[in-house]
């Protein structure tokens, strides 16, 4: 849903929701295939560190300009990028 709202309200929403990572489409991303997990985007946030996105389609990884997922035990995946709670799930 999209209704108009004015620069207070929509300061307030942007204070309540801060932006914490730009999802650039130019296949800087990088789309991770952990072993025993679903696919996974690792995305740099605006401070700096590298947190892990999990995905459930390759669509998404496509869409952003990524290649193929990166396959990685998920040992490593897990002690190289903190978990930042956020799915990217793509609606069918």
């Amino acid at each position: 849903m999209q209704r108009a709202v004015s620069s207070t309200v929509f300061n307030r929403i942007i204070e309540a929701n801060p932006v914490v990572a730009d999802i650039p489409c130019n296949g800087s991303v990088d789309p991770y295939a952990p072993s025993g997990e679903p696919g996974a985007l690792v995305i740099r946030h605006r401070d700096g560190k590298y947190y892990r996105h999990y995905i459930n389609s390759i669509d998404f990884v496509r869409t952003l300009g990524g290649g193929n997922l990166i396959p990685i035990s998920r040992q490593e995946f897990y002690s190289r990028f903190p978990n930042r709670d956020t799915d990217f799930r793509l609606r069918r």
